[in-house]
């Protein structure tokens, strides 16, 4: 196929539903696969839908951690709204449990674990960072090249707002078959929503197939009010705490859930009699349940020595680096390359940070003593010095040429964004620049 969304470029298409097609794709300024997700058209009618797709767009594009899907960019195309995210290539737990049903086995608890435990991981960051997600499901969770499973389709994710009025109240998103009993019911979902749909894969790893079944109506009514059926008249030989723990986890009251998705992710690990492999120790951390906070004990992740780096403790400085880099992503046509990814680390980076200021400052000095001598001994170099301010202005300059013509090129849009602060930053430099030069060069006629 030979299309393309802005500078990308689809290669196929890995699958569609009745909201979004989905396409293997290229980003050629990097060279690197990425997924190409086009919502139908059809659905973006009104300013209300475009609205609230740049909110959930700029919201996902926030969302750092190793255990939800990277979304890199997003735009309005001509042919709908596109969001594109890294590109995910072993496939989905949807496929791996129907896969297991085919050949009439079911998923090992202890994968079963290591599942829980990264959409868990997942979940509570996300629920930090205000998102809550309002399809989890098999089909969402993805696997990398490393096995690592990752949580996709924070599509519909929401910054929890009461007032934004982009939510329709009776409304129903998401999957009847993992939908929480407050969704069925068109009420607002919140982090407990989530923690309930958790539970249902959780069910569904566990027994093979989820709780209720059958038409639409019939889901929804049983999630409402049905207890769910034992897991271990499906399972006969299932731990009796296992059952325990997915009764609780899929409580029809919010209140009576797990606190967490630690929690939850913690109690099957021991249901099943193993230790958690990302929790060590115990914390005190609030959570919401109806609006109202509530203090949960959770595990704190203490990464392995082949673990990834925990992403969900960034401090306030770390996160203002963080998006310093992401503003110097602008220059990565220039150079060739984007910042490199241990520089986004957040102790790292502002170490490093913190060394290169001081080496410029150096080396400033440096340069200064090292003029001035050479300034006595050699008259050229005392012309150059006088025309430094020049050569500085026509730096600035071509630099601001140069972020300009990066806004104005068919670029992503979180890059033209960039460009332009680029080019308003380097604008109010030359103006600050040339203030400075002007009152210094009268203050040296003064003397």
């Amino acid at each position: 196929m030979n299309q393309s969304y802005g500078e990308y470029k689809a290669v196929r298409l890995l699958g569609q539903g009745g909201m979004a097609e989905v396409y293997e794709g290229l980003d050629p300024d990097l060279d690197r696969p990425v997924a190409i997700k086009l919502i139908h058209p059809r659905l973006a009618v009104d300013a209300q839908f475009e609205e609230r797709f740049r909110r959930e767009a700029r919201l996902v594009t926030g969302l750092r951690h190793p255990h939800i899907v990277q979304v890199y960019d997003y735009q309005v195309a001509e042919d709908g709204p596109v969001m594109v995210m890294e590109y995910l290539p072993g496939g989905s737990l949807k496929e791996r449990l129907d896969d297991l049903r085919s050949r009439g086995e079911r998923m090992a608890l202890a994968d079963a674990a290591r599942i829980a435990d990264a959409l868990a991981s997942a979940l509570d960051y996300a629920h930090r960072q205000g998102a809550i997600h309002r399809d989890v499901k098999p089909a969402n969770v993805l696997f990398d090249r490393e096995d690592v499973p990752v949580l996709a389709d924070f599509g519909i994710a929401r910054i929890l707002d009461d007032e934004s009025g982009l939510t329709q109240p009776g409304s129903i998103i998401g999957t009847p078959a993992y939908l929480s009993p407050e969704q069925a019911a068109g009420e607002t979902a919140g982090p407990a929503s989530d923690l309930y749909s958790l539970g249902v894969v959780l069910y569904e790893l566990v027994t093979g197939a989820p709780p209720f079944q059958g038409t639409t109506t019939a889901i929804l009514t049983s999630h409402a009010s049905a207890a769910p059926p034992p897991a271990r008249s499906r399972v006969a030989d299932l731990p009796a705490a296992v059952e325990q723990t997915l009764q609780r986890a899929l409580a029809k009251s919010p209140a009576e859930r797990f606190p967490s998705g630690a929690a939850l992710a913690q109690a099957f690990r021991a249901a099943i009699g193993e230790q958690s492999a990302t929790a060590s120790a115990l914390t005190e951390q609030p959570t919401l349940v109806e609006g109202q906070q509530i203090t949960a004990t959770a595990t704190t992740p203490q990464p392995a020595a082949t673990s990834q780096p925990n992403l969900t403790s960034t401090s306030q400085p770390d996160r203002r680096m963080a998006r310093l880099a992401e503003q110097l992503e602008v220059l990565s046509p220039l150079i060739g390359h984007s910042i490199p990814a241990a520089y986004r680390d957040g102790r790292s980076r502002l170490a490093s940070t913190l060394g290169l200021v001081g080496l410029l400052f150096a080396l400033l000095k440096f340069a200064t003593d090292f003029l001035n001598v050479a300034e006595k001994a050699w008259r050229p170099v005392g012309l150059v010095l006088q025309s430094l301010p020049i050569l500085v202005g026509l730096l600035l300059l071509t630099g601001a040429g140069l972020a300009l013509l990066a806004w104005r090129r068919p670029n992503r849009l979180l890059n033209r964004q960039r460009a332009l602060g680029l080019f308003a930053g380097l604008v109010l430099a030359g103006l600050l620049w040339s203030g400075w030069t002007v009152a210094h060069g009268c203050a040296r006629r003064v003397n």
